[in-house]
């Protein structure tokens, strides 16, 4: 949303409409030296999952839920801060007048998905059920597996690697003179031909118990993914207006960014044809003589009803189009809402 604006930067006319623009900017610069910096720190892109909320029987994932929860945190967060500031940041606060957080939405998604976007396990009672048999038929399986290879690495029959996956089946690597002793269903062999992997017999019953029970826990998550979903369409157009503030607040961000890089400020506006430019930079020049640490010599101009018209003369490399330029971008910046 941030990168959007700031690909689409448009130039304005309007006094009015460009100082509160640039008063954002210089609130935002001020709260960036402030021990309590303004808290927007959503900047992940979920054009895409609003979309797909707006989809009737779509299914989010639980990355997705998540980021709709931390999105609502974030503007809960940007109300809690401007309380604490009451007043003092004016033109910022504004920006997110007509919003008011909703503690119904993360209400609906923190007992289903954790921090890290996994479906918790008690979402549902049938899916902690299944994942406390799925646990417990893994650590049987684990001890029969274990017991085997033991079996096996006594009578010598067991390849250098000993174990491995394949067809998401745990199987032991023996080699491949051995592999019509041990019992069990032959899953592949190496590209050498010299080892072969095989499932022992033992463990046949209990892989299969697990596939199911994943298969069981896989259906389980996307109903309650599904369920969840569905919930949090009826919040679609608040976590619209909440996803689009929190691109204009990172928007405002980078402004302040750059003109903390560019030991930019605001200057005085006129409606009137003016310009009175006093240690005056060249913004890109600035920058990378900054990168070079080398010293950038400012301009000093001032045009206006009377003094309409300056000739600039000088030897090549004087900062003739330098000058020239400096005055162009300064007027551009400052009329696309930049200090």
């Amino acid at each position: 949303e941030a990168k959007h604006r700031a690909q689409h930067l448009r130039f304005h006319t309007k006094v009015d409409f460009l100082e509160n623009e640039l008063k954002q900017i210089v609130e935002f610069k001020t709260s960036m030296a402030i021990g309590d910096p303004f808290p927007n720190n959503f900047t992940k892109n979920v054009q895409k999952e609003l979309k797909l909320l707006g989809i009737l029987n779509a299914v989010l994932s639980g990355d997705d839920l998540n980021a709709f929860r931390m999105l609502s945190l974030n503007i809960r967060d940007i109300q809690l801060w401007f309380g604490r500031h009451a007043g003092i940041f004016p033109h910022l606060l504004n920006v997110s007048a007509e919003i008011q957080y909703n503690k119904a939405i993360p209400a609906l998604i923190q007992p289903i998905v954790d921090d890290n976007g996994n479906v918790r396990d008690n979402a549902s009672p049938e899916l902690l059920q299944i994942r406390n048999e799925l646990g417990q038929t893994r650590q049987r399986l684990r001890s029969v597996f274990e017991s085997v290879v033991r079996k096996l690495a006594k009578k010598g029959y067991l390849a250098d690697i000993t174990e491995s996956f394949l067809n998401s089946r745990r199987v032991v690597a023996v080699g491949a003179e051995h592999k019509r002793i041990v019992k069990g269903i032959l899953h592949g062999e190496s590209d050498s031909a010299k080892t072969a992997y095989i499932e022992p017999e033992e463990t046949i019953e209990l892989n299969n118990i697990v596939g199911e029970l994943e298969r069981a826990e896989q259906r389980e998550v996307y109903r309650i993914l599904s369920l969840t979903t569905a919930a949090l369409r009826h919040y679609k157009s608040e976590l619209q207006d909440y996803y689009t503030l929190s691109g204009i607040y990172d928007f405002i961000k980078a402004k302040a960014q750059l003109a903390i890089a560019l030991n930019a400020d605001l200057p005085i506006l006129s409606p009137h044809p003016i310009v009175k430019l006093i240690d005056a930079y060249h913004p890109i020049l600035f920058l990378h003589n900054k990168v070079q640490q080398k010293t950038t010599i400012p301009l000093n101009i001032t045009l206006d009803k009377k003094q309409r018209i300056l000739i600039i003369s000088g030897p090549n490399a004087g900062g003739k189009t330098v000058s020239m330029k400096t005055v162009g971008i300064l007027q551009l910046m400052l009329q696309s809402g930049l200090l």
